[in-house]
């Protein structure tokens, strides 16, 4: 939770990475690879101005920070979240453990890099960006234990199951006929 708070997703993701493996250890860098997953997404879409939550689906039902300068979306863009954030959900199995492991994340050290600049904007808490209230003074801890790790791996096939889904239909040449068409 505290490396998260600090150096971010990409910064706790490495120092986990890099301490001995070992089940809590790998529930840690589990919970970090599907929370990095999800930022790419959040990324992907700032980049665009894609901030309005559009679709009721996890990821793209969250409203964002405003982007003041967004780039032209490309029609390889749903192609590419989508099999970005499917690799995201396949290496987050990959790495829960199977067996017994524990994990404590206090909600207020957590937080996306929606913009991408390296640095924790107010709008990137994860509780603000997904309507958690957050009381003043109080600092709300999520414990994770082993049944948790079992609705992360159900999630993270739910997840999965809607980009493998986006990818089936392969949205890129619909995309390019209708920016053809805009131009």
């Amino acid at each position: 939770s505290a490396l998260i708070a600090s150096t971010g997703l990409a910064g706790a993701a490495a120092d986990l990475q890099a301490a001995e493996a070992t089940p809590d250890r790998d529930m840690a860098l589990a919970a970090v690879r599907f929370l990095a997953g999800i930022e790419g997404a959040y990324q992907a879409r700032w980049r665009i101005g894609a901030t309005s939550g559009v679709l009721p689906v996890p990821v793209l039902n969250t409203d964002l920070p405003p982007n003041p300068d967004p780039q032209p979306m490309a029609p390889d863009f749903l192609n590419a979240l989508a099999a970005d954030l499917g690799a995201a959900m396949q290496a987050t199995r990959d790495t829960l453990p199977d067996g017994d492991a524990a994990l404590v994340l206090r909600l207020t050290d957590l937080w996306v890099d929606v913009d991408g600049n390296g640095s924790r904007d107010p709008a990137e808490d994860l509780p603000a960006l997904l309507g958690l209230p957050v009381p003043e003074g109080v600092t709300p801890e999520i414990r994770f234990d082993a049944s948790d790790a079992h609705w992360l791996r159900a999630y993270t096939h739910l997840i999965g199951a809607m980009t493998d889904l986006t990818l089936a239909f392969d949205p890129e040449p619909a995309l390019a006929r209708r920016m053809a068409l805009s131009d």
